[in-house]
């Protein structure tokens, strides 16, 4: 009967190891659950990259927008904030997908599989704020090429990278 347990248990492991190898090479997004630094939905990935403050006090975080399987608007709405380490939220100046510009571009057509980089900076930091906490949208769009909403996330929070 021991040993039996034990043969379950060995065959119990194996079966699961061989299920996880099996889905590797489809390479499935990483639930949002585990890492917070990505929100899916719509076929249509957002993740965070990278956050640092610069020396003239600047938050500058950037992330990158995933589409995949056929095209699409993705579109980020205005009052998108970023939040240092002691709490204090930044309103985002500046950024956009593509190179940040004076003109900020925050509606992309993204084309299916495909993926586009996406800069958020706010600026005139406190000098006591030494890391980004988190950066949050208020609202992230995904459209259909006629316009139409296919899905959207209010109140988006990227923690930063620790």
């Amino acid at each position: 009967m021991k040993n039996f347990s034990r043969l379950v248990i060995l065959g119990s492991i194996c079966l699961l190891s061989g299920c996880q190898t099996d889905m590797l090479p489809l390479n499935l997004p990483t639930l949002a659950l585990l890492n917070p630094q990505t929100q899916s939905f719509n076929d249509t990935q957002f993740e965070m990259k990278s956050c640092e403050i610069t020396p003239e006090r600047s938050a500058i975080c950037k992330l990158v927008a995933t589409n995949r399987f056929r095209d699409k608007k993705l579109e980020i709405s205005l009052g998108v904030t970023i939040q240092d380490n002691l709490g204090n939220d930044y309103a985002v100046s500046s950024g956009g997908f593509g190179e940040p510009s004076n003109r900020p571009q925050w509606n992309q057509v993204a084309v299916a599989d495909s993926s586009y980089n996406l800069t958020v900076i706010a600026t005139n930091l406190s000098t006591k704020a030494t890391s980004i906490r988190a950066v949050i949208f208020s609202r992230l769009t995904v459209r259909s090429m006629q316009n139409q909403t296919l899905g959207y996330k209010d109140q988006v929070i990227f923690p930063s990278l620790r």
